[in-house]
C-alpha cells in the first residue's frame, strides 16, 4: 500500500493499524490461540509495476504465509496467478476487483472482501430497471496513478450484456476534463444519446470538474440522474478551485454509490476472515498454517466485520451489498436505497416513506428514461411552428393562384395571335442541320424547334406531263393533314432573300436515298414489309385516289413492279446507266417492246429472296397492260405470302436487337470470367510474395511505410552436416529433399500463428507477432512450433537414401523489429533490419 501518499484515499498510516487491530480482535475470541504473527509491509505504489514486483519479493525472498494485497486492481491481477503457483493465500481489501477474481482458474487463492465490481454493475441495472430506466450512458477519466476506471469500464458493458433485464449503452467515453473544449463536445454528444449516466471518477478532482461541466453545458437538472460506479469519499475536503457553485448546483442531481469510506475497515475485515479461515484449518491440521489450498477452501462463511456483514460464498467470493444516496429537501446526502447481490437476485430495500422524497430536488417526479420530446427534441409537434408553416403555405397558394390566372389570360393572348399567324413562320427561327453525304443526291435543309425545310437538287431530263392546277389560301393549306401528304407547316415571309414556303422536313428520305445509303437492316422480311407500305399507296395525292385523273391503275402496276425491283435488289432499277447516251437506249428500247423485254436485272441479292415475290414483280411490268395484275390482286398475294411467325416489322427489328443483345452480353460474360480469373491468378501471385497486410496496401497502391514491432520472436534452423547430406545426393535428389522437408515445415506453420519470412538454402528463417501482432503470445507460437519441428522431424525420411538420418539446428530470439520492404527493379524481400 501508499506509504508516502495518499492514492486513492488509502494512506498506509490510516490503513495499515487495521491488521493488527484485526489480528487482536480475533485472538480475543478465542481464534488462532497459538499462532503468532509476524508483519511485513512493502510497496510505494506509484505503478502497477512497482506493485507487482513488492508482491513477488514477499512471496519469494521473505517466503510470507499470506498476503493482504496488491491494493490495486492491475497489480492484484498480475499477481493472482503466482498465488496459486506458491500455495500462498490473498486477499484483496482495495477498490473493487474484477470478476477474474472469482475464478478458481485464474486465481482459484484470492479472496476479496470488497464487492465484486460485476455484482455491484448487476445491482445498478436492476436499479434502473426499478425506475425504469432503459438508455443509459457510461462515462469515466483515468489518471497516471488511478487506473482502477479503466478497468471497470469493460466489466460495464459485459454486465450489460448478460443482465435479464435488457438496458441499452447509447453512448461511452473516456472524459479527459483538463481540455474543455473536447469535454464540452462530448458532453454535447451525450445529450442526444442519454439521460441516465452511470459514471467512474478516479479523484475527487475528477468529480468535481465534471460537475462542473454538467453544469457549464445546461445538464443539472430534473432530466438527468448521475450515478457513481465507485465506492470514494468525495466530501470533506476544502477546495480553492473556484467550482463550489458549480458543484453545489450539480450535485443535487447525482445518486452516490456508497459503502465504508475507509480502505482500513476492509483491510481489518480481510485479516478478520484470514483468522476465521486459519482457525477452521488448524482445527484438523495443526500444521495447515502454509496450506493455501486448504485455508481458501470456503464454502459458505458469514461473519460480522466492520464493512457489514461479511457473506463469503463458494470460491471465496463476497456477495456485495452498497447503499445508493442523495441530497435531500434538507441538501443533506441521505441514504435512501439498500442494495443487496444474492445468488437468487439482487434485492432493492427503500428507506423512504414515499417516492416523492426520494426526488424531492426534482419536483418530487422520477425522471423519466428520455425527454418527452426526445433526445433531439424532434418527437413533438411545434404548434407554434405549425401555425407559421400553414400561414406561408396559403400565402404560397394564393400567390400561385394569382400567377396561374395570369398565366392562363396570357397564354389565350398568344393563342390568338398564334391562330391570326398560323401559317407565319420567322426566318430567325429556321436553324441549319447537319450536313448529309450522298452517292447521288446532295440535299440541304433548314430545321428549327418546329419547322423544317428541305431542298433537293438533282440532275434529271425536263419532261412534261399532265397536271391540274389548286389555289389555296394558305390556312387552308395548314389545315390539309394527311399520311399520304408532306404536311405544309408555313411561309417564311421575312427572308433576306425570296419568301420560303416550309414543309415539314423528311428524315427518311426518299426510297432512292434509302436505297443508295444501304439501311443497316435489309432481310426479306424488312423488304416485303417496304414492299406493302409501297402497296398502301403512300405516295399517291388523295385527290388522285378519289378523282382517278391522268394515269391508269396498269401503269400504276408497272411502276410499282420497277419500285419492287429497287428493293429486292437494294440498287436502283438501271444501275447500269453511265451516260445520258445508255438511258436514251434503254427508254427506246423499253418503249418498242423488243424481245428479249427490256426490265431491271433481279439476280443481285435475291439469291434468298422469296421466289414467290420475284415472280409477281414480274407479272406486274408484262408488256401486255390486260396481263398485269391489278392492286387488289397484287395486296391479296402480298397477304398469301408468308414470312414464318416473325409479326409486325417492329417485332422482328425488336428480335434482332435481343438477338445481337444476347450475342453481347455472352461475350461480356466471357470477357468478365478471364478477368475475374486473371485477378484471381494476380492476387495468388501477390499473396505468395507477400503478407496478406502488405498484399492489400500494394493492390490500394497505397506506400508500405516501414513498420515497428516492440515484441517479435524470430525462428531460425538449418540442416546439420547439410554439406555431406548433399554430396551423397544429385542436384535433384537436393532439391526433392529440401522440397519435401520445407513442405513438412509449412504444414507445421499452419497450424501456428507464424509468418515465413524466407528459405536459402537449407535455411529456414520464419517469425510470429509480424506482421500481424499477437500481444506476448509470439513467443509461445515460436516455441509451439519449433518443438513440433523437432517432433516431426525424427519421422522424416529421405526420399533416396531411407536410412540417412536428418537432425536440424534451432534458434530463437525475442526482441523489438523493423519490418520494411525494399523495391529493386522487380525484385521485392522482406528484411529484418533489427533484433535485439
Amino acid at each position: 500500500m501508499p506509504q508516502k501518499e495518499t492514492i486513492q484515499n488509502m494512506r498506509f498510516e490510516e490503513t495499515a493499524p487495521a491488521l493488527e487491530i484485526a489480528v487482536a480482535k480475533a485472538k480475543s475470541e478465542g481464534l488462532i490461540p497459538n499462532v503468532n504473527f509476524t508483519y511485513l509491509y512493502a510497496g510505494t505504489y506509484r505503478k502497477n509495476r512497482e506493485e507487482t514486483v513488492e508482491s513477488l519479493k514477499l512471496l519469494t525472498e521473505e517466503k510470507v504465509n499470506v498476503l493482504f494485497g496488491p491494493a490495486f486492481t492491475g497489480a492484484a491481477k498480475l499477481v493472482g496467478p503466482f498465488m496459486a503457483y506458491y500455495d500462498v493465500p490473498q486477499f484483496l481489501f482495495g477498490p473493487s476487483p474484477l470478476p477474474e477474481f472469482g475464478d478458481p482458474t485464474a486465481s482459484p487463492l484470492t479472496a476479496s472482501v470488497v464487492p465484486n465490481v460485476y455484482k455491484i454493475c448487476l445491482g445498478l441495472i436492476d436499479l434502473c430497471r426499478e425506475y425504469n430506466w432503459v438508455d443509459i450512458a457510461f462515462v469515466y477519466t483515468t489518471s497516471s496513478t488511478d487506473v482502477n476506471c479503466r478497468h471497470i469500464a469493460p466489466v460495464i458493458e459485459g454486465a450489460i450484456a448478460d443482465s435479464v433485464y435488457k438496458v441499452t449503452l447509447s453512448y461511452k467515453t473516456r472524459l479527459v476534463l483538463s481540455s474543455s473544449t473536447a469535454t464540452n463536445l462530448r458532453m454535447n454528444e451525450l445529450k442526444e444519446r442519454a439521460r441516465i449516466v452511470f459514471t467512474c471518477l478516479e479523484t475527487p478532482a475528477d468529480m468535481r470538474q465534471f460537475m462542473s461541466a454538467v453544469y457549464r453545458n445546461n445538464m443539472a437538472n430534473e432530466e438527468y440522474v448521475y450515478i457513481t460506479t465507485v465506492n470514494h469519499d468525495f466530501t470533506g475536503a476544502s477546495w480553492d478551485d473556484g467550482l463550489d457553485d458549480a458543484v453545489d448546483a450539480a450535485q443535487r442531481y447525482f445518486l452516490f454509490l456508497e459503502g465504508p469510506s475507509l480502505y482500513s475497515y476492509y483491510l481489518h475485515d480481510a485479516a478478520y476472515l484470514y483468522a476465521t479461515l486459519l482457525d477452521i484449518v488448524l482445527q484438523t491440521d495443526p500444521t495447515g498454517y502454509d496450506n493455501g489450498k486448504k485455508i481458501m477452501d470456503c464454502k459458505f462463511l458469514q461473519l460480522k466485520g466492520l464493512t457489514g456483514d461479511i457473506i463469503m460464498r463458494e470460491n471465496c467470493v463476497r456477495d456485495a451489498s452498497f447503499f445508493i444516496s442523495a441530497f435531500n429537501a434538507s441538501a443533506k446526502l441521505q441514504r435512501f436505497l439498500s442494495i443487496s447481490i444474492r445468488p437468487n437476485g439482487t434485492r432493492i430495500d427503500k428507506n423512504y416513506a414515499s417516492e416523492a422524497s426520494f426526488w424531492a430536488l426534482r419536483g418530487g417526479s422520477r425522471p423519466a428514461n428520455s425527454p418527452k420530446c426526445g433526445f433531439r427534441h424532434d418527437q413533438c409537434s411545434n404548434f407554434t411552428f405549425a401555425w407559421i408553416l400553414g400561414g406561408v403555405a396559403l400565402a404560397l397558394l394564393v400567390a400561385g393562384l394569382a400567377i396561374a390566372l395570369y398565366c392562363i389570360i396570357r397564354l389565350r393572348r398568344l393563342a390568338e395571335l398564334e391562330i391570326r399567324k398560323l401559317w407565319h413562320v420567322d426566318f430567325y427561327t429556321l436553324a441549319a442541320p447537319e450536313m448529309k453525304k450522298s452517292v447521288r443526291v446532295s440535299h440541304v435543309s433548314m430545321k428549327s424547334e418546329s419547322v423544317h425545310s428541305t431542298a433537293s437538287s438533282q440532275a434529271v431530263d425536263n419532261f412534261t406531263t399532265g397536271y391540274d392546277l389548286y389555289l389555296l389560301n394558305e390556312e387552308k393549306m395548314k389545315l390539309i393533314v394527311h399520311e399520304n401528304l408532306n404536311t405544309f407547316i408555313g411561309f417564311c415571309m421575312n427572308s433576306p432573300n425570296n419568301s420560303l414556303a416550309i414543309w415539314k422536313y423528311n428524315f427518311r428520305n426518299s426510297l432512292k436515298d434509302v436505297l443508295i445509303n444501304k439501311p443497316p437492316t435489309s432481310d426479306d422480311f424488312f423488304k416485303v414489309c417496304l414492299m406493302k407500305d409501297v402497296i398502301n399507296l403512300l405516295w399517291t395525292a388523295p385527290e388522285l385516289l378519289r378523282n382517278n385523273a391522268q394515269g391508269s391503275k396498269e401503269g400504276d402496276i408497272y411502276s410499282f413492279a420497277i419500285i419492287c425491283s429497287e428493293i429486292a435488289t437494294e440498287q436502283t432499277a438501271w444501275n447500269e446507266v453511265d451516260d445520258d447516251n445508255a438511258a436514251e437506249d434503254i427508254i427506246y428500247n423499253v418503249k418498242r417492246g423488243r424481245t428479249p423485254l427490256t426490265r431491271p436485272k433481279l439476280e443481285s441479292n435475291t439469291e434468298n429472296f422469296n421466289p414467290a415475290i420475284l415472280r409477281l414483280i414480274r407479272e406486274c411490268w408484262s408488256e401486255n397492260p390486260n396481263d398485269r395484275p391489278s392492286a387488289e390482286a397484287v395486296k391479296k398475294e402480298f397477304s398469301h405470302i408468308k414470312m414464318s411467325s416473325k409479326g409486325s416489322l417492329m417485332d422482328h427489328m425488336l428480335r434482332l436487337i435481343e438477338d445481337y443483345a444476347l450475342i453481347l452480353e455472352q461475350e461480356v460474360e466471357e470477357k468478365t470470367k478471364e478477368a475475374i480469373a486473371e485477378r484471381e491468378r494476380a492476387d495468388f501471385l501477390l499473396y505468395r510474395l507477400f503478407p496478406k497486410e502488405v498484399a492489400e496496401n500494394l493492390k490500394q497502391g497505397e506506400l508500405v511505410e516501414p513498420e515497428q514491432y516492440d515484441e517479435v520472436s524470430i525462428f531460425y534452423s538449418d540442416i546439420v552436416s547439410f554439406t555431406v547430406l548433399a554430396s551423397k545426393c544429385s542436384p535433384m535428389q537436393v532439391v526433392a529433399l529440401l522440397n519435401a522437408l520445407y513442405t513438412m515445415f509449412d504444414s507445421i506453420i499452419n497450424e501456428h500463428d507464424v509468418y515465413k519470412v524466407e528459405t536459402v538454402g537449407d535455411a529456414y528463417l520464419c517469425a510470429s507477432g509480424v506482421p500481424r501482432r499477437n500481444g506476448h503470445e509470439h513467443g509461445r507460437e515460436i516455441a509451439n512450433m519449433a518443438l513440433s519441428v523437432v517432433k516431426n522431424i525424427k519421422s522424416f525420411k529421405v526420399p533416396h537414401l531411407p536410412g540417412q538420418v536428418v537432425d536440424v539446428r534451432i534458434g530463437m530470439h525475442t526482441g523489438n523489429f523493423k519490418l520494411k520492404i525494399l523495391k529493386e527493379r522487380t525484385r521485392k524481400c522482406l528484411l529484418l533490419l533489427q533484433v535485439q
